[in-house]
């Protein structure tokens, strides 16, 4: 078993958009005045072997932030990025198993919960999935021939104080790859990605585009690459 510590602490300042917003006839917008977000973290990861065969790691994890930026709704109306008072926690935790089921195929299966929480006011954090989780296999034949799928699965995402909008639901997307070694150098490659055209959405935090941001619907792409 191995046994890991981490600290780590940035900033990041407010994006043009949180600082000069101005949409909805000025109802919604930014704020030159914002401070920089500031973010301490902490991790503390396992990681454990079972032989050749199997590596299972679990992560828990604590983030600190102060001065958090987000949308905040104004007494008169509207919409304002604003410097959230008080410290916002996120904490939460990861695992995953890598799994070597033969010389030839490999698989994994990855899990992450979080939760987000003003520790002055208890809202929630917004716009942040719940949880997330991915699995996949990958197969090889002797160098000439490669498949891989994926599924990625994605929770629900809260909306900010103040939008009536129910939460964001999740979506699960599903993709394939295959390349093929047509001879030394002359690769074939097909993929598809969100292969049955799951609906992703991601939040769209005023409310002007109905059903929030589209995600990309399936996409079939097919290549050949030379090596000379």
């Amino acid at each position: 078993m191995t046994l890991k510590a981490m600290y780590g602490a940035a900033f990041r300042a407010p994006t043009f958009v949180e600082s000069y917003l101005d949409a909805n006839g000025g109802a919604d917008r930014g704020n030159k005045d914002n401070r920089p977000e500031t973010i301490q973290t902490g991790e503390l990861e396992a990681d454990y072997r079972f032989g050749a065969r199997a590596l299972w790691r679990v992560v828990l994890f604590q983030n600190r932030i102060n001065d958090l930026i987000q949308l905040m709704p104004m007494a008169g109306g509207g919409l304002k990025y604003m410097n959230v008072p008080a410290i916002t926690t996120v904490k939460g935790f990861e695992t995953e198993v890598n799994l070597t089921l033969s010389p030839s195929l490999h698989g994994y299966l990855n899990y992450s919960c979080q939760s987000g929480r003003n520790e002055a006011t208890g809202a929630i954090l917004t716009g942040m999935a719940n949880w997330r989780g991915n699995a996949g296999l990958d197969w090889s034949s002797l160098g000439r021939l490669d498949l891989n799928g994926a599924l990625n699965l994605v929770g629900q995402r809260q909306r900010a104080a103040g939008d009536p909008r129910p939460a964001l639901g999740g979506y699960s997307v599903v993709d394939v790859a295959a390349n093929l070694m047509l001879q030394p150098g002359l690769d074939l490659s097909l993929t598809a990605h969100n292969l049955l055209d799951a609906d992703q959405r991601y939040p769209e935090p005023y409310g002007y585009v109905p059903g929030d941001f589209p995600g990309e619907g399936r996409n079939l792409q097919a290549g050949l690459r030379w090596k000379f």
